[in-house]
């Protein structure tokens, strides 16, 4: 299953010591995840290992022998099988879900679980109550973005790397059809007049006096995906 070399890596961690037991067996190792619902977003296609985060899943023991942690859920959105996991303080791991990356546009919902299985195929697991994490992940279009300058629009993409030229105190408009969060950053240049509003940054690219190169860099995330961030270059001819 895919991560299962992290996994492997990591067994060495996740051994402890134990005491003796009488012949009822351990009680179920008790798992508490947090936080207990997580939430993702990205544009779709963007993300080839899929969208990711991380847990904080802290047992109430550690089992006496070799565990390879397993995610499973009946989600068809999420990767389920050996996932990475980081033991960062006693009975306290690191571990990250993910999803499929191949999801199309859309909201998908549904509850993950953590196992502790006791060999690779997970033929044998720990008991174990608790571990369960709801999630929500959302996937949105690509914001379709144009540049209009001098009575001109074009049309904005990676196909340009994102790096527009305006000419030195020319008004611009940057449009996308999707809200989005501008946060525009100049270096050496600002835009003069700026009027952001939920789909444009609007003004005058100006360079600093002196400056050669200066540009102003507008970060845009989609208010739907506000996990996903895409870098603007203006730069002033």
């Amino acid at each position: 299953m895919k991560k299962m070399m992290a996994a492997i890596a990591l067994l060495g961690s996740l051994v402890a010591c134990g005491g003796g037991g009488g012949d009822s067996g351990p009680p179920p190792i008790a798992v508490s995840v947090t936080p207990g619902a997580v939430q993702a977003s990205s544009v779709v296609g963007t993300t080839p290992d899929g969208m990711v985060v991380e847990l904080t899943a802290t047992l109430s023991s550690t089992p006496t022998t070799t565990v390879y942690p397993m995610i499973v859920s009946t989600s068809a959105a999420i990767q389920t099988g050996t996932t990475d996991a980081i033991e960062t303080a006693p009975n306290t791991w690191t571990v990250r879900l993910y999803s499929v990356p191949t999801l199309a546009v859309g909201t998908y919902t549904g509850t993950a679980s953590l196992k502790l299985c006791k060999d690779m195929q997970c033929s044998s697991e720990y008991p174990v109550t608790g571990a369960s994490v709801s999630f929500t992940f959302t996937v949105v279009p690509m914001p379709q973005l144009t540049l209009t300058t001098n009575g001109v629009t074009s049309t904005v993409d990676a196909a340009n790397g994102y790096y527009l030229m305006v000419r030195n105190g020319d008004s611009f408009t940057l449009n996308s059809d999707t809200p989005m969060s501008w946060d525009p950053q100049g270096v050496g240049a600002s835009i003069q007049q700026q009027v952001v509003t939920a789909t444009s940054v609007s003004g005058v690219l100006v360079e600093d006096a002196g400056i050669s190169g200066g540009m102003v860099q507008v970060f845009a995330a989609p208010v739907a995906a506000p996990d996903f961030s895409m870098r603007i270059l203006l730069n002033p001819q």
